[in-house]
């Protein structure tokens, strides 16, 4: 019995799983490596595919040949089985967890081509050379094989996903999509931790898109198909736990895993009333920011929860929930005993600290207590400088205003003024047309006559006044 000769894995993380949910019902399938069939199985049973396989181990072939219309016992790369399935077009064509195995990849990948459909699809998965644990295991100077996993030691060819999409392109290929499972160090079979290394170096790793891919699934089509690409978006889900109490307390038998992100909705399959629902968010220290939990009854009426408790949070700053244990919980008070399923909203971004901070933990949490008083007090100071700046904008506006009706009297002002500008010019046209009328200019010697007798009779007069004093 080979290594390989394990139970199906339906787990949402599992690569197998992710493959399937690719394949449509009633298809043609041409599966590389099946090795004894479990998944081979599947599609028969489940799927009604038609599987065509090539599988090295002969003892293994046996057990899988029971599912598969055809299946060919030979190395992949003696290309017999291209002899065997001539002339026949395949829907999808499988690599689950094989190419890593092969001398070469690219030449097999090539060769496929011919066997797939116009509009067939290729399912790829490999191992991620670049996962945080082998990058921590070369620093520690180990570079250890292992019976199965990431360097299991019948793999030849290791993969990073810069280099598998190289490989893709270069044989011709487009990509549809990409998918990913995840495995953080520690639950690896390398069992590697955080806490070893020094905090500049926890942060680098934790940094890195895909330091917690543990496979990538790959699914790629004819380049002349006008497939649709989708943009490459692997996020690392939250492994979320939903704890349903029916009366004897929270236990592993009422509990349902769900792998999720920030938002989603896990559906409860439960007969009996359930008191209070227990809400784990992760299986890591992290950071919590909860917007709502709500549930839906069977006619999908829908009901907010309120958050009776946390446990294993050990402070708040910025309004997020700071957990230093790697057993977060949210208790749940449901206001209906029969929820269906449970929607929640919330964010949990993961803290990893260094073996130095945790264990100067206390100081670690007073520090950031510390940093919390120092930002609240930053937050008030900053609120009152925001009050003073609204007295002082609220100041200029009405600064404004006067001026705005300052300017308009002045407009008001400077219009009257150039009415009477308009009037003085029109009487000063008048005086001008009667100046140089000749009625003026022939009455003007009597004018002078007239203002010299004028002055005569003012000079007598004043004669007159003298001599009578």
């Amino acid at each position: 019995m080979s290594k390989y000769n394990s139970s199906l894995n339906l787990d949402s993380n599992s690569s197998h799983t992710k493959i399937i949910n690719r394949i449509s019902c009633g298809s043609k399938v041409l599966e590389f490596g099946p090795a004894h069939g479990a998944m081979t199985r599947y599609l028969k049973e489940q799927k009604k595919c038609i599987i065509y396989a090539v599988e090295l181990d002969s003892d293994a072939a046996q057990d899988a040949k029971e599912f598969c219309a055809d299946i060919v016992i030979d190395n992949i790369e003696n290309y017999s089985w291209k002899n065997n399935f001539l002339g026949i077009k395949f829907d999808y064509i499988v690599f689950a967890d094989v190419l890593e195995h092969l001398y070469d990849p690219w030449e097999v990948l090539s060769e496929v081509k011919s066997f797939l459909k116009e509009d067939g699809h290729i399912l790829i998965s490999l191992p991620n050379i670049a996962n945080n644990a082998i990058i921590m295991s070369l620093m520690q100077d180990e570079f250890n094989y292992y019976s199965t996993g990431l360097l299991d030691d019948t793999h030849l060819r290791f993969f990073t996903k810069l280099t598998i999409d190289k490989m893709i392109n270069n044989a011709g290929y487009s990509i549809i999509n990409v998918d990913a499972t995840f495995c953080p160090p520690y639950n690896t079979e390398f069992k590697k931790s955080y806490s070893d290394f020094n905090p500049y170096i926890i942060e680098e790793l934790s940094k890195r898109n895909y330091g917690h891919v543990y496979q990538f699934i790959y699914e790629v089509g004819h380049k002349d198909a006008n497939n649709i690409v989708n943009s490459d978006s692997i996020i690392e889900p939250n492994n979320i736990e939903l704890f349903y109490d029916t009366g004897n307390g929270f236990t592993q038998e009422n509990c349902i895993k769900y792998y999720g992100l920030k938002n989603g909705i896990i559906e409860i399959d439960c007969n009996l009333p359930i008191k209070e629902l227990r809400f784990d968010p992760s299986h890591e220290m992290g950071k919590l920011r909860v917007n709502s939990f709500k549930v839906y009854d069977k006619y999908n009426n829908c009901y907010e929860c309120c958050i009776k408790s946390y446990f294993g949070f050990d402070s708040e700053v910025s309004g997020e929930l700071l957990c230093f244990t790697n057993d977060p919980q949210i208790i749940l008070s449901t206001p209906i005993d029969n929820p269906v399923r449970l929607e929640y909203d919330m964010e949990y971004s993961k803290i990893f600290l260094s073996n130095a901070e945790i264990s100067n933990f206390p100081n670690f949490i007073k520090l950031i207590k510390n940093q919390q008083e120092d930002l609240e007090l930053k937050n008030r100071e900053l609120e009152f400088k925001n009050k003073e700046l609204k007295l002082k904008q609220e100041e200029l506006e009405r600064k404004e205003v006067e001026l705005e009706i300052k300017n308009k009297e002045l407009k008001l002002k400077q219009e009257e003024l150039e009415r009477k500008e308009v009037e003085l010019e029109i009487k000063n046209k008048k005086m001008a047309l009667v100046f140089n009328s000749i009625s003026w200019r022939i009455t003007n010697p009597l004018r002078v006559v007239v203002k010299w007798v004028r002055s005569s009779i003012m000079y007598l007069k004043l004669r007159l006044n003298e001599h009578n004093d």
